[in-house]
């Protein structure tokens, strides 16, 4: 079997267990926009958006790249 098939089998076995799968529900996202925080402190020029405000250039990337991943 290939490396990337018994890791997605290991992390499918895993996700089976209800504990796991709260600590996911709640986490991952928490994960994810700490990162973002983080990654908006990063100086860089902004795109105005008429509802929403401004975005840094590099918070977009990462927003489309966590899109696309996901």
């Amino acid at each position: 079997m290939r490396k990337i098939d018994l890791l997605f089998a290991e992390y499918a076995e895993s996700h089976r267990n209800a504990t796991n799968k709260l600590i996911h529900w709640i986490c991952v996202p928490l994960i994810f926009w700490t990162i973002l925080g983080f990654i908006s402190i990063i100086p860089s020029k902004a795109i105005g958006f008429r509802y929403i405000g401004e975005i840094s250039y590099v918070s977009f990337a990462a927003i489309a790249l966590v899109t696309i991943f996901t």
